[in-house]
């Protein structure tokens, strides 16, 4: 058994960056060291838990909630909180004043949240005073919450990792099928702004031949049918192909030629890291954290607004183009800097600097 309680906690196990970043930590974490509990408000990414009999489903009522997270933090003596959203981190400070519980509480910030958004303020104290430790996914962020008046030593910045085995390199060299494969994949949210890549892909297929481009959108979610009525209007629904939720995204990105993401706000986005580590030449905006994993030029492609010539410029030159050395600079740079290990090492280690080996301090 460990020799720290670790009770890990999110809204949801839904699909999408941050619940991927949560089933991944739970399945790597070093059992000998950390027993690890889970709980989270339901979501089909439950079933990808490592050890599903340590998961709690936490109820929708509030009341219920607070009362069962209690429960496991008093029952199984937790060290440390480990707070995957600001509203989980916020209810778990709410538990230990009331009712006296002696833990450390770590947060994971993965996007804007409402309370930073409604009193600034209240938000950088509540994260200097009551959170131990803010875990920041690229510099981008880490930068951002220095400027907003976040302490130093109340910041870490752990990147997100991908599971290199899993994520397979292939050098595939512009290869099979039906032209060159272009793909995103994503929840289909606003700010994913599908409806610009779709604009996009018009202007491109007024460029080249329909013939020698694949075209796929990857994942679900509340504007299917938006994009699928865009498409429609457009008269690309013979182009574009809606995959809806896929059930291998590496097998998936392995096939595209090019993964393209065009949002309007991101942090650091899991896609880009993947698409490069399985080989494929990645074309995004530069927002949030990209630039620290994406140099343009070098292990990918960056474009700094939503230009839709910019981004056809880009697109047929990477066609055109060799891009085997931009392809395998960026597998080099997810084994170097990118890897799951590195990720579970960093975030093992702010476990053991905020609450100290052999903690236990609930019994």
């Amino acid at each position: 058994m460990g020799y720290m309680n670790i009770l890990f906690v999110t809204d949801q196990l839904i699909v999408g960056g941050a619940e991927a970043y949560f089933y991944r930590l739970e399945n790597c974490i070093d059992r000998e060291s950390f027993n690890m509990y889970t709980a989270a408000g339901g979501g089909c990414y439950t079933h990808r838990l490592r050890e599903g009999e340590r998961f709690t489903l936490l109820p929708q009522n509030p009341l219920a909630r607070t009362n069962v997270l209690r429960r496991i933090i008093r029952d199984q003596k937790i060290d440390i909180v480990h707070a995957n959203s600001l509203r989980m981190a916020l209810l778990s400070d709410l538990i230990r004043r009331a009712y006296g519980l002696d833990f450390k509480i770590v947060y994971t910030k993965h996007n804007v949240t409402y309370l930073e958004k409604l009193s600034e303020n209240q938000y950088v104290r509540f994260l200097n005073g009551r959170v131990d430790k803010t875990i920041a996914v690229c510099e981008a962020d880490r930068r951002e919450l220095l400027g907003r008046g976040v302490l130093d030593e109340r910041i870490e910045t752990v990147f997100n990792g991908v599971d290199t085995e899993k994520f397979r390199f292939d050098s595939k060299n512009m290869r099979r099928g039906k032209g060159f494969s272009i793909g995103i994949l994503g929840r289909l949210t606003r700010e994913k702004n599908h409806g610009f890549f779709i604009d996009i892909m018009e202007e491109l297929f007024k460029r080249r031949p329909t013939d020698d481009i694949s075209v796929s959108i990857a994942g679900d979610g509340q504007l299917r049918e938006d994009i699928e009525s865009r498409i429609k209007k457009k008269k690309l629904q013979g182009s574009i192909e809606m995959l809806g939720m896929i059930d291998s995204p590496p097998e998936f990105l392995r096939e595209m030629d090019m993964i393209m993401l065009v949002s309007t706000r991101e942090k650091f986005p899991m896609t880009i890291l993947e698409g490069m580590a399985v080989g494929s030449v990645v074309l995004s905006i530069d927002r949030g954290g990209i630039g620290d994993c994406v140099t343009d030029g070098e292990t990918g492609y960056l474009i700094e607004e939503h230009d839709i010539g910019k981004f056809c410029n880009a697109i047929e030159n990477i066609m055109d183009g060799d891009n085997s050395s931009v392809i395998h600079r960026a597998r080099r740079t997810v084994e170097e800097r990118f890897d799951i290990a590195s990720m579970v090492e960093g975030t093992q280690a702010i476990y053991e600097g905020c609450a100290g080996k052999g903690a236990n301090r609930n019994g």
